[in-house]
């Protein structure tokens, strides 16, 4: 199998047809994505509205999804707190 490589955002697209490539992958997601942060992805200048189309600028959205990725760094999943994995350390040994 291939191996991913990683591809950089286009330098801009609407929000209706968003690259599979770029997260959140589709333009339903994009959407919400952009309805959810419309304030913040317009003062940084990475939504802007060209005609009657919704337009995503990708340099400033890269640079907008890196300052994010602070936020996300302490983040963690429930299912992969030290409680979650012990218990099902003992299911599988208990199973074996």
């Amino acid at each position: 199998m291939a191996k991913p490589t990683a591809q950089s955002a286009p330098h801009s697209w609407a929000v209706a047809r968003w690259p599979a490539h770029v997260w959140p992958g589709d333009s339903v997601k994009g959407k919400r994505f952009c309805r959810t942060f419309v304030d913040e992805l317009t003062k940084c200048g990475a939504l802007t509205r060209m005609g009657r189309d919704l337009v995503v600028m990708g340099g400033p959205f890269t640079a907008f999804m890196q300052r994010q990725r602070a936020a996300v760094q302490d983040f963690e999943i429930p299912p992969n707190t030290e409680d979650e994995l012990a218990k099902r350390r003992a299911k599988k040994e208990a199973a074996a």
